[in-house]
């Protein structure tokens, strides 16, 4: 079982890799000491398994499961009883208060066991059913944390997705635009076209052509085709308030 460890307390990740490597079917083959470089982790190594802090900085263990590809099994590791509650709601296995005891860890695995069995048979992981607020992005090779408030629109771009900030800033993601069209529940964003997902503060107008399609133009950010099938639904939007 493939298990990635993410915790900002370096003592912590020590501990709890020490008291997992006495189980032959666990492979810790990450680790990670934020929520960013947590994100980046489980999305490349695609884990069966992750024990995740929640009190982290800029995104805490909570923040981190919309940008997650997959949802692999999660287990909560904190010191703070106060997010249990949270935590089941958001589909863990468990919650475990540090520092972990043993019996209480051989417990953990033999639920996380049972589960992943299922998963097996299933062939899948429950999906990821939170919306986005904030994207990580990259810029000139470094990892940022991008709120969506501040995103004018996202734009295909080889096989990165671009999102352009409301200021002119540009950022590269690796979120497709269907994976951000499903998972953004602002209403404020729209997917245009199979390339483009915007906001609607910028449109400045739209017309549909003899086609049947659309375009629609931009203060700032130039102009956008409108997909024939979307001309309906994004005159509806438009007026929505």
């Amino acid at each position: 079982m493939k298990v990635i460890l993410v915790d900002d307390e370096p003592a912590a990740r020590g501990l709890l890799r020490d008291q997992l490597e006495a189980f032959e079917d666990i492979e810790i083959v990450a680790e990670a000491k934020n929520g960013v470089e947590a994100i980046v982790q489980i999305n490349d190594h695609a884990p069966d398994l992750v024990f995740l802090d929640i009190q982290m900085p800029v995104l805490d263990g909570f923040d981190i499961l919309p940008y997650l590809k997959e949802r692999p099994m999660i287990v909560f590791c904190t010191a703070f009883d106060q997010y249990a509650l949270k935590a089941f709601e958001e589909q863990a296995l468990d919650y475990l208060l540090k520092p972990v005891e043993d019996d209480r860890l051989d417990k953990c695995l033999k639920r996380v066991r049972r589960e992943w069995a299922k998963i097996e048979n299933l062939g899948k992981v429950v999906a990821n059913e939170r919306g986005l607020e904030k994207i990580v992005c990259q810029q000139n090779q470094v990892h940022l944390v991008v709120w969506l408030k501040d995103v004018a629109l996202f734009r295909k771009e080889g096989r990165y997705t671009l999102a352009m900030g409301l200021n002119g800033s540009e950022y590269l993601t690796d979120l497709t635009i269907a994976h951000l069209a499903e998972e953004i529940k602002d209403p404020n964003f729209f997917q245009i076209n199979r390339s483009v997902i915007i906001r609607k503060q910028i449109v400045r107008s739209f017309r549909v052509l003899g086609s049947g399609a659309g375009e629609l133009t931009t203060a700032d950010f130039g102009s956008f085709s409108l997909s024939r099938s979307r001309v309906v639904d994004f005159r509806a939007w438009l007026q929505e308030k």
